[in-house]
């Protein structure tokens, strides 16, 4: 059996032909005459011969190929895929003419991809940051000591300086009565210096009912309110909205004692940490920094949010009482209402001397320094010297720093209102001017309740001069819509008497 395959051209163009003949020389396959196709009838070896014959330009030329097929190959035959759909044969398996057998493919080794490290947008952030630890040393108390509570000197027994609910009440004074008190206890001329704990409204910002808080609103609030309540000790330098911080970078775990101590002392309620809240929700966070001055060395300050205190930052005062840091807040777990930002810590103010009895009175600068702090919450003063027994002497006074809620503003919103309706309900206000007129004033009656309260932090009179505002709005779409009394004319017949 034979094919004529192909021609070619030698190098003066004259095309010769030749045959080429395909033999298979054992029963295990044929060769198709047309097709030029070897096929296997049965599995076994088999013997393929191609035969060139020669000419003027070439001699002639065999080559013989063995090929042998399994029977697993002739029952299960690997189709190669194609573009286009194509028959599979099921038996027997063909080899092209003039081809070397295909090998058996072997099964690829699956590929192995390494995990992505790309953390999900949705993921829940896992605190990692902890509260630092003070490094400021505390004092050894021993037999000599002794300690002023408030309720007169006695032996120290191992207290620290750290009051309980009773030792508070104690200690409580008035800022009257405390310039006016003269403690006693130290050492003649000894030095005393002078501690105090509290809280520093740094910024402000309001949730409103119903709705979470957006980021870039509550940043921008920050920035108007941190221009009117920084100090030379305590402020806010930036307030921007960011993505989810790294874990490493949120506060969690629990709150430490000296920071539960801390916010006691400053009037208070127990803090948490950002790891505290549900962190699964939040995608809306701010990034706060602050910077603080005249603060003790070595203590913690602390960054936190209120009025639920909420640690979101801390750092240890440095030796020159200063410290600059930031902290990562999630605003949309916030309930809704008016919230603080607060730094809360230990100030160190200007120390003063006992006088030749060992006595000492607190000098109108500290009480200045010591109402800096947040009215409606507490300061709390230490003063420690040397005593007359060759130990230490530690006075402590807590003093609450009133908070003075602008009530008239209510007031004068109410009591303007009060005075629209009697005199519409009197038919003293009739025309079209008067109800413009009144109306006008019963709104501007509302502003300082909304601007006082805000300033003040007073934020039950901001939400009820809210309310005064909606009401008055509509008492004057009333008046828009009711009809005004004409103004009476006079008419002078001027015919008469002529």
């Amino acid at each position: 059996m034979s094919v004529v395959t192909d021609a070619t051209t030698n190098a003066v163009g004259v095309v010769p032909t030749y045959r080429v003949e395909i033999l298979a020389n054992t029963a295990s396959c044929t060769v198709d005459a047309v097709s030029g196709l070897v096929t296997f009838t049965q599995a076994g070896e088999c013997t393929i011969t191609a035969e060139v014959a020669g000419n003027n330009f070439w001699n002639a030329r065999s080559v013989s190929k063995k090929l042998n097929v399994a029977a697993a190959q002739l029952k299960s035959p690997s189709p190669t895929p194609s573009a286009s759909p194509t028959t599979v044969p099921t038996s027997p398996t063909t080899v092209p003419r003039n081809t070397r057998p295909t090998p058996k493919p072997s099964t690829p080794k699956p590929i192995v991809t390494a995990p992505s490290q790309t953390p999900s947008l949705n993921a829940t952030p896992i605190p990692k940051a902890n509260l630092p630890i003070p490094t400021a040393s505390s004092p050894v108390i021993s037999s000599q000591d002794t300690i002023d509570l408030g309720g007169g000197v006695q032996k120290s027994s191992g207290n620290s300086g750290t009051s309980s609910v009773s030792d508070k009440s104690a200690g409580q004074r008035t800022i009257g009565k405390f310039a006016d008190e003269k403690m006693i206890g130290f050492a003649p001329s000894a030095g005393i210096r002078i501690e105090v704990i509290g809280a520093r409204t740094t910024g402000q910002f309001v949730v409103v009912p119903g709705t979470t808080a957006d980021p870039i609103a509550v940043a921008a609030a920050l920035e108007e309110s941190k221009n009117r309540t920084a100090t030379n000790f305590a402020s806010i330098t930036r307030a921007q909205s960011v993505a989810t911080p790294s874990n490493d970078k949120i506060i969690g775990g629990k709150p430490s004692l000296d920071a539960i101590e801390i916010f006691a002392s400053s009037g208070l309620k127990e803090p948490i940490t950002v790891g505290d809240l549900n962190l699964k929700p939040s995608s809306k966070w701010l990034k706060i920094n602050v910077s603080v001055d005249t603060y003790r060395p070595g203590t913690i300050v602390y960054l936190a949010v209120t009025t639920q205190p909420v640690i979101f930052g801390a750092a240890i005062v440095d030796k020159s009482g200063k410290a600059n840091f930031s902290g990562f807040l999630p605003i949309d777990l916030l309930e809704s209402g008016g919230h603080n930002i607060r730094i809360v810590g230990v100030r160190l103010l200007d120390g003063i001397s006992s006088d030749e009895n060992g006595g000492i009175r607190v000098m109108d600068s500290t009480l200045l320094e010591i109402q800096r702090f947040d009215q409606g919450t507490e300061s709390t003063v230490k003063m420690y010297g040397a005593n007359t027994t060759d130990g230490s002497h530690l006075a402590i006074r807590v003093i609450p720093i009133l908070k003075i809620v602008p009530w008239w503003t209510i007031w004068l919103a109410a009591g303007s209102l009060l005075f629209l309706i009697v005199a519409l309900w009197t038919r003293k206000v009739t025309t079209k001017n008067q109800k413009r007129i009144a109306s006008l004033l019963m709104v501007a009656s509302t502003i300082p309740a909304l601007v006082l309260g805000w300033t003040t932090a007073s934020y039950g009179i901001m939400g009820l001069g809210g309310l005064f505002l909606i009401f008055d709005l509509l008492v004057v779409r009333f008046l828009s819509f009711s009809k005004s009394k004409a103004k009476p004319t006079n008419i002078v017949d001027s015919t008469v008497g002529a």
